[in-house]
């Protein structure tokens, strides 16, 4: 592991150019990292553990733990209280990444406050998924689900993201907490969310999800059933199962 860290941030610093990113752990260099620069040393660092999960060199979790131990090193001399509401949002993400939940949580509520104070719909949906998430994480799973749910009310054109950041995001952060049912329910919300989408199938980003609606719409629908089950709800499960099916033919019709 130890070694694959010594060829990573080689490649960090050859895929950046001659001179290395500034190190954190330096004192010198605190305050020259900005979001930009983390941002982008989380982006190489994810191509180079991705290349190698697709390798079957290592383990998807492993990559994460991987990028996770990194964006930990990136975020280690980083003082929350400094960091101005415009750029909350990136620096709350590397600190989502890191899995500092407490930071992160701090930053991702000033960056939904100032994306509503702006009336930055784009930032408002986006982050406020990031949120729930982080909620979960520190097993507020009331203010999760309210999060979440505070989404619902942006326009058709914007409802793109709910899906997988429930899906994908806020469901493996919640559960087996004892809120499977409610967790259920809630993705059941967010799959009608992801029905209501509205894309310009002219562009390649609207061509990209009509053909993977079918997909990830499918993957929550099983994962529905799963937490209905999971929760005792046979029933629930039952019918989410009718509701899969039904769904599933509509679309294939279409």
């Amino acid at each position: 592991m130890l070694r694959f860290f010594g060829i990573l941030l080689v490649a960090l610093i050859a895929i950046a150019g001659c001179k290395p990113p500034p190190d954190p752990n330096d004192p010198a260099d605190v305050g020259v990292m900005d979001p930009e620069v983390l941002m982008r040393n989380l982006k190489t660092a994810s191509i180079v553990v991705n290349e190698r999960v697709a390798k079957k060199e290592i383990t998807d979790e492993e990559g994460k733990d991987i990028l996770a131990k990194y964006a930990d090193k990136l975020t280690a001399n980083i003082d929350v209280t400094k960091i101005i509401p415009q750029t909350a949002w990136k620096y709350g993400d590397v600190f989502r990444l890191a899995r500092k939940w407490e930071e992160a949580q701090k930053l991702l509520t000033v960056a939904v406050e100032h994306a509503e104070k702006t009336k930055n719909e784009d930032r408002r949906v986006n982050d406020l998924l990031r949120l729930a998430q982080v909620e979960a994480k520190l097993d507020n799973y009331d203010k999760a689900f309210e999060f979440t749910r505070k989404t619902f009310t942006t326009p058709a054109s914007g409802k793109a993201p709910i899906l997988y950041g429930v899906l994908y995001e806020l469901v493996p952060a919640a559960q087996g907490n004892k809120r499977d049912a409610d967790l259920a329910e809630l993705l059941e919300e967010a799959i009608a969310q992801h029905n209501e989408v509205i894309v310009d199938p002219q562009t390649e980003s609207g061509v990209t999800f009509l053909s993977a609606k079918g997909y990830h719409e499918a993957r929550a629908w099983t994962k529905v059933i799963e937490l209905y089950r999971a929760a005792g709800k046979d029933d629930l499960a039952k019918q989410a199962q009718e509701k899969a099916a039904g769904t599933m033919t509509n679309q294939q019709r279409l």
